[in-house]
């Protein structure tokens, strides 16, 4: 789906933190055994990722709210 060189793995952690009660996701990623051309690649399309797994999270938190309704 992307016309630009993306790295063919990339390594993401899950990281799961409480705050007052509430749970706390935090998410990285990195390229692995990019080319800089790659990791360039990767680092360009970092906005819309964030926006991708952001609305993929939220569908999960409304779904997790009706189940505790």
């Amino acid at each position: 789906p992307f016309d630009i060189p993306l790295p063919l793995e990339i390594f993401y952690r899950l990281q799961f933190m409480e705050h007052k009660g509430k749970t706390i996701i935090e998410m990285t990623g990195k390229p692995v055994n990019a080319s800089p051309e790659e990791a360039a690649g990767f680092l360009s399309i970092n906005l819309g990722m964030e926006q991708g797994f952001g609305s993929t999270f939220n569908k999960l938190f409304s779904y997790l709210e009706k189940q505790n309704a």
